[in-house]
C-alpha cells in the first residue's frame, strides 16, 4: 500500500482532506468522515519549482518529463509535489507576487499544455454532466435539510398554538398570534409553490431521464453495429493468416524452383499483406476505443441510476414535508374557527358589566370603546380565517398533485425497473463477455502479428541468402563464359591457322602430282596417249569465317581436328614424295592419291561443317535469350549449380 501513489483532494461536504489513489481520478468515491458522494479530480496543482506558480496537471502525465508554460523551466512531474487543496488559493495569490527559490518540499508542476486525445472530449463531456449532477444532488440536500428545519419550526408552531390555547382569554394576544400565523401560512404558501415549481423540475428531470436511457439504447444499438464490424476485421484477418500462410508456402518452393517474376509477385503480396495487416490493427485499436467508451458509458448509467433513486427518495421527504403543513393549516383555521365563541362571550361579560356599571358613563364609554375594537379585531380574524381557507384548499390541491406524482412516479419507476432490471443487465453482461472476447482477441492478434513477423523476418533472410548465392553463382558463369569466350577465340585462330595450313598442303599435294604426271606422262608416252588427260585438282571454296560467339561450348572434340588433318596431310606429302620417287608407278598409283586426297577432303569439310554448326548454334541461342524478359539486377540469379552442371561445367 505505500507504493501506491495518491493524491490530496478536498470533500465538498465536510472540506476535509481526502487521500484518493491516481487509479480513482475522474471517478465517483466517497469521503470516509461523512460518506458524501463526489467525483475525483481529474487534475491535480502542482507548483513550479522554478517559479513557484501553480499549475494544473491531468494524472495522466504525472511522471513524465515537461516545462512550465510560465517560466518554460523543464522538470519531471511527481504526485509528491501537490500542493494540499487547503493551501491552493493561497499559493495561487503569492505566486503572482514572488518567486521563492526552489525547495525539496515544494511541490511540482504541470506541462506548459498537454494536448488532450480527441477521443476524450465525449468522456470529459459526460464528467462533466455527472459532476454537475452530483452538486445539483448537494443542492438538494441543503434543501432537504431546510425542510426538515422548517417542519421543526412547524412542531414549534404547534407548542405556540397550545400556548395561544391557554391564553385564550387574553384575545389581544390571541389576535396577534394569529396575525402572526397567517403570514406564517402566506410564507407556507410561497413554499408550497416552490415546492410545485420543484415537482416540475424533478418531472423534467425524469424525462432527461427518459431521453438519456434512449440514447443508452442508441449506443448499444451501435455498438452491435461495431460487434458486426469486428466480426467482419476477424474475417479479414482469416483471410491475411490464410494468404500468409500460401506466402510462406511459395517461400517454402524457392529453393527448388527459382523464378524472378515470381520473387517479385510474392513481394507484391508481401507488401499487400503487410497493409492488410495495419489496417486489421488499426480496426482492432478503434474497436478496443469504442469499447472503452461504451465502459465509460456503463458507468454514467450506473451513476445516473443512482442520482435518479436520490431524486425519487428527496421528492418523496418533500411530498411528506407537503402533506405535514397541510396538516398545519388546517389547524391554524380550526384555531381561527374557535376564536369566534371566545370573541362572543368576550361581549356577554362586556354587557353584564355595563348593565352593574351604568352609573359610571366614563367607565361605559369605554368599554363600548373597547368593544367596538375587538369587534374590528374579530372582522380581521375572520378575514384572516378566510386567507388560511384559501391555504388550506391550497393544501388540498398541493396534495392531490402530489398524488398524481407519486403515481406517474411509480409508474416511471416500474418502467424503469422493468427495462433497467432485466435488459440492461443482460445488454451489460453481454457487453463485458464481448469485452473479454475483444481482449483475447486482440492478444491472439499480437501473436499472431509477432509470428508473421517472425516469418516474414526469417523469409526475408532466406530471400535476401538465395540472392547472394545467386550473385555467387552469377559472378562464377561469368568468369566462365570469359574463359569458355578466350577458348572459343584461340579455338578460331587454331581453325583459321588449320584452313591456312589445308590450303597451302592443297596447293604443295597439287604441284607435286601435276609435277608426278608430268614425269610420268614423258616417260611413257605411249600409256598416257591411251589414257584420257587428267583434270587438274580444283580445291573446294573454303567457307567463310564465322565470329566466335562469347558463350561456353564444349571444345574436347573439335581439339582432335589438328592431329587428324596434320596426320592425313602428312600421309599426303608422302605419297607424293613416293610418286616422285618412284618414276615408273602406274597410273593406279595416281588414281590412288587422288582418291586418298578426295577422302580427305571430305573429310576436312564435314569436320569444318560440323564446327560451322557448333559455331551457330550459340548465336541462336544468344538472339533467342536476348528476347526473354531481362532479370532485375536485385534479384538477378543467373545459373544455379544444377544448371551449370546440366552444361558440363565441371570446374565448378
Amino acid at each position: 500500500m505505500a507504493n501506491v501513489k495518491a493524491m490530496q483532494a478536498q470533500c465538498p461536504n465536510c472540506h476535509r482532506v481526502l487521500r484518493i489513489p491516481l487509479s480513482y481520478a475522474g471517478k465517483m468515491v466517497g469521503c470516509k468522515y461523512c460518506d458524501h458522494t463526489f467525483t475525483a479530480p481529474e487534475k491535480v496543482t502542482l507548483a513550479c519549482p522554478n517559479c513557484r506558480k501553480p499549475l494544473k496537471v491531468r494524472t495522466e502525465v504525472l511522471g513524465r518529463k515537461a516545462s512550465c508554460k510560465f517560466c518554460s523551466h523543464p522538470f519531471k512531474l511527481d504526485i509528491a509535489l501537490q500542493i494540499p487543496p487547503t493551501a491552493q488559493d493561497a499559493a495561487v495569490t503569492s505566486a503572482a507576487a514572488q518567486s521563492p527559490p526552489f525547495s525539496p518540499s515544494a511541490a511540482a508542476l504541470e506541462p506548459r499544455s498537454v494536448p488532450e486525445p480527441v477521443s476524450t472530449v465525449a468522456a470529459d463531456e459526460l464528467n462533466r454532466r455527472v459532476i454537475e449532477l452530483a452538486q445539483e444532488r448537494d443542492r438538494l440536500r441543503a434543501e432537504a435539510e431546510e425542510a426538515r428545519r422548517q417542519l421543526a419550526e412547524l412542531a414549534a408552531l404547534k407548542a405556540e398554538r397550545d400556548r395561544l390555547e391557554r391564553e385564550a382569554h387574553n384575545s389581544r394576544a390571541q389576535s396577534e398570534a394569529l396575525r402572526q400565523e397567517a403570514e406564517r401560512a402566506r410564507a407556507q404558501l410561497t413554499e408550497l409553490e416552490a415546492i410545485r415549481a420543484e415537482r416540475d423540475r424533478l418531472r423534467d428531470e425524469v424525462l432527461d431521464l427518459g431521453s438519456t436511457l434512449e440514447a443508452l439504447r442508441d449506443e448499444t444499438d451501435r455498438l452491435d453495429q461495431l460487434r458486426l464490424e469486428h466480426q467482419a476485421a476477424l474475417v479479414e484477418k482469416q483471410r491475411v493468416e490464410a494468404q500468409a500462410q500460401a506466402l510462406e508456402r511459395r517461400l517454402a518452393e524457392l529453393p527448388e524452383g527459382f523464378d524472378p517474376e515470381r520473387v517479385l509477385a510474392l513481394r507484391a503480396e508481401r507488401d499487400e499483406l503487410a497493409a492488410q495487416l495495419d489496417r486489421t490493427r488499426s480496426q482492432v485499436d478503434e474497436l478496443k476505443d469504442e469499447i472503452q467508451r461504451a465502459g465509460r458509458l456503463v458507468e454514467m448509467y450506473e451513476t445516473l441510476r443512482a442520482e435518479r433513486d436520490d431524486l425519487v427518495n428527496r421528492l418523496e421527504q418533500l411530498q411528506h414535508s407537503v402533506s405535514e403543513s397541510g396538516s398545519v393549516g388546517n389547524t391554524a383555521a380550526i384555531e381561527i374557527g374557535s376564536t369566534a365563541p371566545t370573541t362572543s362571550l368576550s361581549a356577554v361579560q362586556l354587557g353584564q358589566l355595563a348593565v352593574e356599571l351604568d352609573t359610571a358613563a366614563a367607565e361605559r364609554d369605554r368599554l363600548r370603546h373597547d368593544v367596538r375594537v375587538i369587534r374590528e379585531q374579530s372582522r380581521r380574524l375572520w378575514a384572516d380565517a378566510e386567507q388560511l381557507e384559501e391555504l388550506r384548499k391550497a393544501h388540498e390541491t398541493l396534495a392531490r398533485d402530489r398524488k398524481a406524482l407519486a403515481e406517474e412516479r411509480d409508474e416511471l419507476k416500474s418502467r424503469l425497473n422493468q427495462a433497467a432490471s432485466v435488459e440492461w443487465m443482460a445488454e451489460l453482461d453481454r457487453l463485458r463477455g464481448q469485452l473479454q472476447l475483444a481482449a483475447q482477441q486482440r492478444d491472439e492478434l499480437l501473436k499472431q502479428k509477432n509470428l508473421s513477423d517472425q516469418s516474414r523476418a526469417e523469409a526475408e533472410r532466406r530471400y535476401h541468402e538465395m540472392v547472394a548465392r545467386g550473385n555467387q553463382i552469377f559472378q562464377k558463369a561469368q568468369q566462365h563464359v570469359e574463359i569458355l569466350t578466350q577458348r572459343n577465340t584461340a579455338l578460331s585462330q587454331e581453325v583459321n591457322r588449320l584452313r591456312e595450313q589445308l590450303a597451302q598442303m592443297s596447293r604443295q599435294m597439287a604441284a607435286a602430282k601435276r609435277e608426278s604426271l608430268y614425269q610420268e606422262f614423258g616417260r611413257n608416252v605411249a600409256m598416257t596417249t591411251m589414257s584420257p588427260p587428267m583434270p587438274d585438282p580444283v580445291m573446294p571454296p573454303v567457307a567463310p569465317m564465322v565470329s566466335a560467339p562469347s558463350v561456353a561450348l564444349p571444345v574436347r572434340e573439335e581439339m582432335t581436328t589438328k592431329p587428324a588433318v596434320e596426320g592425313r596431310g602428312a600421309a599426303a606429302v608422302a605419297v607424293a614424295a613416293q610418286a616422285r620417287a618412284t618414276p615408273n608407278s602406274t597410273l593406279n598409283d595416281a588414281k590412288t592419291t587422288r582418291e586418298s586426297i578426295d577422302e580427305m577432303r571430305a573429310e576436312l569439310e564435314r569436320r569444318l561443317e560440323k564446327l560451322q554448326l557448333r559455331l551457330k548454334k550459340p548465336d541462336e541461342e544468344s538472339s533467342d535469350t536476348s528476347n526473354k524478359p531481362k532479370i532485375p539486377e536485385e534479384t538477378r540469379v543467373v545459373l544455379t549449380d544444377a544448371a551449370l552442371n546440366q552444361l558440363g561445367f565441371d570446374d565448378f
